[in-house]
């Protein structure tokens, strides 16, 4: 999912009976009846598995990853106005068993994946054009001995880059500090107990967030201030089974859960402190997917037990939010919205 202009909000999803990929978008996107209907993506042979994953790159253009029936990871990118359509897509890494974390950063796309051997990877490469540019790519392994089900995590700030990923039998949190030559010049287990859910976001040069899910269901979040300070916080108010974060475009961060009754929760980290959990209600059978077109807006994104795509706004005057809606032709699907 990915908002590449204000106002504008691309969803994509798979959809179950022949695991294709499809995709929707809103020109309006505080508003939940601007809504196209699903288009069609020339899948090119593939059929996809997991979530897709998404990153905005530059104004108008974002970059789409799927995993294949290969196992292997595959790209293409959207262009909204010269084509408002995908390239084709591009095979830029494989083995994995679960979909990659993405960043973009200066001009570099930076992927992070666990392949199915148990290592943690890494590589890169340089946008150019909207289209991959596979003589511009750099790749290498950070380290063996992940969980090849969990998505790690990865983040860029004030220039340095951290990647996040689970041990495969310790269930302990990984970080791996990466270096101009993409090597792991510096790792550290942290606090907790890990398994899954990971997102890592960051508000302020040399600081990051990251949130995930604990053996018992339970949120962890760890904090990373000036000076290498880290401190881990575990919400226990709540059990879940689906964590998003994202920063808002207004210096915050939203985190999204949903529960193990498959309500959608919210609540924002504002000057270093949670506000209340809000209740966005609902039942959604999946990870909430949350994405911020501009300052002050917010929207989340699941799929229902009946395999229906809905959506929730807030709107930005109000605080308010729309209430779920189902998101037009959105039938039929599997997997998560991405």
């Amino acid at each position: 999912m990915a908002s590449v202009v204000p106002n504008h909000i691309n969803v994509c999803l798979i959809r179950a009976n022949d695991r294709k990929m499809v995709w929707q978008y809103s020109w309006l996107g505080d508003d939940p009846t601007k809504w196209t209907g699903l288009h069609e993506n020339d899948s090119k042979g593939h059929t996809w598995f997991h979530s897709p994953v998404s990153i905005a790159t530059t104004a108008e253009h974002y970059s789409l990853f799927l995993v294949a029936e290969d196992k292997c990871l595959y790209q293409a990118n959207f262009d909204l106005n010269d084509t408002g359509d995908y390239s084709p897509w591009v095979k830029v890494a494989g083995t994995m068993a679960a979909p990659p974390a993405v960043a973009y950063d200066n001009g570099v796309v930076h992927i992070v994946f666990v392949g199915i051997d148990g290592g943690l990877h890494y590589k890169t490469w340089t946008f150019k054009g909207g289209v991959y540019n596979p003589t511009g790519d750099v790749s290498s392994k950070l380290a063996d001995g992940f969980d090849g089900a969990i998505s790690p995590a990865v983040v860029i700030t004030g220039g340095k880059i951290s990647v996040f990923a689970v041990h495969k039998h310790e269930q302990s949190l990984h970080v791996h500090d990466v270096g101009k030559q993409h090597n792991s010049h510096h790792s550290n287990a942290l606090p907790g107990r890990w398994t899954g859910g990971l997102k890592a976001v960051s508000l302020k040069p040399g600081e990051w967030d990251v949130c995930g899910i604990s053996p018992e269901g339970h949120i962890n979040h760890l904090r990373c201030r000036t000076g290498g300070r880290i401190q881990l916080e575990e919400m226990r108010e709540v059990q879940v089974i689906g964590t998003d974060a994202i920063l808002s475009k207004d210096g915050k961060i939203e985190l999204f859960a949903t529960t193990r009754t498959h309500e959608v929760r919210h609540r924002t980290l504002q000057n270093d402190k949670w506000n209340p959990w809000d209740i966005v209600g609902g039942t959604i059978v999946t990870l909430p997917r949350a994405v911020a077109h501009t300052a002050g807006s917010l929207a989340v994104f699941g799929l229902g037990g009946n395999a229906v795509a809905y959506g929730n706004v807030r709107n930005r005057a109000t605080g308010k939010w729309s209430g779920w809606f189902a998101l037009p032709q959105a039938t039929g699907l599997t997997e998560c919205v991405g």
